[in-house]
């Protein structure tokens, strides 16, 4: 069963990554750049530190679950140990992975750990706006062939349960 759920993330990452457009790789380096370490730290700083008090509530949330769930993934990996994938080059803009661990995306894990907190929290367009950033964060590790999807979905499903425990 795990090699015919291998074989079908190796088979959808080439689906992604063969429609690989210029611009698109442009844009979606941009927006896995959103969730490197630095940016969401740097988000959950101004949020707990430099806005009134309903935002800086949700800017402790935010931190707390970024945190449990940045341990929870590197925990993960290194217990799962899943190479990265290999690609074919598609490209000019192939991103070079921070490490040799794939599974799973401490990106894509990053990207909503941060959004679940303020979609809760934002009115509704501003809400869709952000989750819609933490869901792309992910989508970006997959078309940019650093991760497998279900490297991705695992990612999403871990910030989901800790946002939910937190």
């Amino acid at each position: 069963m795990m090699a015919a759920l291998r074989a079908y993330d190796e088979r959808m990452l080439d689906v992604i990554t063969a429609r690989r457009k210029r611009w698109l790789d442009i844009f979606m380096r941009g927006v896995t750049h959103a969730g490197d370490w630095p940016s969401m730290v740097g988000i959950t700083l101004i949020l707990s530190f430099g806005f009134p008090s309903g935002l800086r509530r949700v800017g402790f949330e935010c931190m707390a679950v970024l945190t449990v769930s940045h341990l929870a993934v590197q925990l993960m990996k290194r217990t799962i140990n899943r190479a990265r994938p290999k690609l074919r080059p598609t490209g000019l803009f192939v991103l070079e992975p921070p490490d040799r661990f794939s599974f799973p995306s401490g990106h894509a894990t990053a990207g909503l750990a941060v959004a679940i907190p303020l979609y809760v929290a934002l009115p509704a367009l501003a809400a869709f706006t952000v989750l819609g950033l933490g869901l792309a964060i992910g989508v970006s590790r997959a078309y940019l062939g650093v991760h497998y999807p279900g490297d991705v979905l695992m990612g999403w499903v871990t910030a989901i349960v800790t946002a939910l425990i937190v």
